[in-house]
């Protein structure tokens, strides 16, 4: 696909949160490894619209990983890639999201998002 096509697809993917599911997957996290700065976006996406996200429970699960589990943040996703990225550690990949949500989780592995990507 045309690059510039996939710059457009993720720049509407990453501004509203009910688009963000579109590249949660696996599949849709692959444009990360083409342009670099997808890293730093997806970590603030995920910050802005995670809580609303997971407030919906199963609903944008099943869009992302159909009858894995009713946690987004247990199934393997974009944000959790970016952060892998950006922190140099995956040693948390399979820990549960901390209380304090995405913010915690970026302090505890040091990343900060001006310096992601």
């Amino acid at each position: 696909m045309d690059p510039k096509s996939w710059s457009r697809f993720y720049e509407w993917a990453l501004s509203q949160p009910g688009n963000f599911p579109t590249v949660l997957g696996q599949a849709g996290v692959a444009y990360m490894f083409e342009d670099p700065a997808y890293e730093s976006r997806f970590i603030q996406a995920g910050l802005q619209y995670w809580a609303e996200l997971a407030a919906e429970g199963p609903r944008y699960v099943m869009r992302v990983s159909p009858g894995v589990s009713e946690d987004l943040w247990a199934l393997p996703n974009g944000v959790k890639k970016a952060l892998m990225g950006a922190s140099g550690r995956n040693d948390w990949v399979f820990d549960p999201l901390p209380a304090g949500g995405l913010s915690e989780l970026l302090e505890k592995l040091g990343v900060n998002i001006g310096q992601a990507g």
